[in-house]
């Protein structure tokens, strides 16, 4: 995904727990908004990018008579996030407090790259050299072993949570994962379970 770099004002607030500076992004048109992630302000939405998919799919929701805080709210409840267009600044600004800031967001027009890419191995001996490496492991386990079966199948799933879920279903008992290694933004994963009897 695209990240773009912004600069922009924080301003000191105030309200009964003290003060604190928060970016209220006054600064952004009608066709931009900030998507807040548990509150922290990580992407942005910009409806000028009118060709790419998820814009399209954004407007026919606008154009229906939904909010759009619900619709970028449910979307992130699929992907297992807490997703918000509403900031939660919660106080009153204090007059010439402002800084400039930059912040960094991250273009919200296209959700493949939030889905994780799960590669699934069978395989007894763990070998991070060939399982971080994607050459690597297409050739050592993309052939059919002797019983005419191929060592290595591949998903695409929205979130940990669902992941954990889907083995837990696979394998017919509680999966848990361990992060064992992590290389060019692949993650290794290892489930542990017992099987049932």
């Amino acid at each position: 995904m695209e990240t773009v770099k912004r600069l922009t004002e924080s301003y000191l607030f105030a309200n009964p727990n003290g003060i604190f500076r928060a970016i209220p992004f006054y600064e952004l048109s009608i066709e931009e908004w900030v998507v807040y992630q548990k509150g922290q302000p990580k992407y942005l939405i910009d409806f000028n990018r009118r060709n790419k998919p998820l814009i399209q799919d954004l407007r026919k929701k606008l154009e229906s008579g939904e909010e759009l805080d619900k619709v970028v709210s449910d979307l992130g409840k699929f992907l297992g996030k807490e997703w918000t267009v509403r900031h939660n600044i919660n106080g009153t600004e204090i007059p010439n407090s402002w800084q400039q800031e930059s912040v960094e967001l991250t273009l919200l027009d296209d959700l493949s790259d939030l889905f994780i890419d799960l590669t699934f191995i069978a395989t007894d001996v763990i070998d991070t050299e060939i399982l971080l490496d994607e050459d690597k492991l297409l050739e050592e386990y993309s052939g059919e072993d002797e019983n005419g079966h191929i060592g290595v199948e591949s998903a695409h799933i929205d979130n940990d949570s669902n992941l954990e879920t889907m083995l837990s279903f696979l394998f017919g008992t509680k999966v848990e994962l361990h992060k064992l290694a992590f290389r060019n933004g692949r993650v290794m994963l290892r489930s542990t379970f017992t099987r049932k009897a």
